[in-house]
């Protein structure tokens, strides 16, 4: 099997090159590592820096967003079976690749699967085991804050892999059409895991498979760009997705969960934000619900299988994500 990593960065810095570092220092090196720079200003890149030795690099003449310049990488990497991607701020261990590609031939009935995320900052702490879903179509990060010890370090099911670190089998990812471009950045990973779902498939967590990510390197945590992307493409996902004998439950939820977001974003300040938020993704619900037909027309899963993905915030250490 061939494996092509890709690596979508934007003004990543120092990032960037310990994410090159780890990796080059990968036991099961990558066939292929391509960086895709999205016009990065801090420290353009030219190629023939030392630290990009055996690396492609491709430019974007502008910031075309995570889930543009992750599309170009996967139609670049047409010799690879898998596609691993990996954020710049976000550096594997040695095994990382090498515990993948065991989880693939130990579990062939899985063409997706998730990463162990540890803090960067903190490495006793998770930053992330996969991510889920809730019915009220809330995405959260398992485990995120958690102590690391002993904790989600068994192989299982996830609703879906997060984009910081993930691999999924190339051919899925482009009959699935790939990430969402409309998205630009955040949630397009698991607006992609609920795709999959609907095809009859399922991601699996590999917690050998540890990257150390510090979140948020390049955005910030709950910054503008982050809360404004996040909760306009949180309704985007919904609706795109969600199939329609799950509405009637799914959407008096999401709206209570609106609107605790909506106090929470007021009280920093960020009140005004996610109303415009929100009013952009309304904006554009005709031409999302032009992509929900073709995602529910094609649907291969039952409503059984795709309401059993779900999950609720029941375990201590996971995280709302842009709460």
């Amino acid at each position: 099997m061939r494996i092509a990593v890709i690596i979508v960065t934007f003004n990543a810095g120092e990032d960037l090159k310990r994410c090159i570092e780890g990796v080059k220092d990968q036991r099961r090196a990558a066939d292929r590592c391509l960086i895709i720079d999205n016009d990065s200003r801090d420290s353009p890149l030219v190629g023939n820096e030392p630290w990009l030795e055996g690396i492609e690099l491709h430019r974007n003449a502008s910031n075309v967003g995570f889930a543009a310049a992750n599309n170009w990488g996967a139609l670049l990497a047409s010799d690879a079976d898998w596609i691993a991607f990996l954020n710049p701020d976000a550096v594997p261990e040695a095994n990382w690749l090498l515990a993948l590609e065991n989880a693939s031939k130990a579990f062939p009935s899985y063409q997706s699967f998730a990463c162990r995320q540890l803090s960067l900052e903190a490495p006793s702490l998770l930053d992330g085991a996969g991510d889920a879903l809730s019915l009220a179509g809330r995405p959260f990060r398992r485990g995120f804050g958690a102590h690391a010890a002993n904790t989600y370090i068994t192989t299982e099911p996830v609703f879906s892999g997060c984009g910081a670190a993930m691999m999924i089998r190339r051919d899925l990812f482009l009959a699935v059409q790939g990430f969402d471009e409309d998205f630009f950045c955040y949630l397009e990973d698991v607006d992609l895991g609920f795709r999959v779902r609907h095809q009859g498939e399922s991601c699996l967590y590999v917690p050998d498979a540890v990257v150390h990510h510090r979140g948020s390197g390049t955005t910030g945590f709950r910054s503008r760009f982050s809360t404004y992307h996040g909760h306009r493409n949180m309704v985007w996902l919904l609706i795109k997705n969600m199939p329609a004998g799950l509405l009637p439950l799914a959407l008096p939820l999401h709206l209570l969960v609106t609107l605790g977001a909506f106090l929470q974003c007021a009280r920093r300040g960020q009140g005004m934000l996610f109303c415009f938020s929100k009013w952009h993704a309304l904006k554009e619900l005709p031409r999302m619900l032009r992509k929900r037909k073709a995602i529910q027309s094609t649907s291969k899963a039952p409503l059984s299988a795709l309401l059993k993905g779900f999950q609720t915030q029941a375990r201590k250490g996971s995280r709302w994500i842009f709460f």
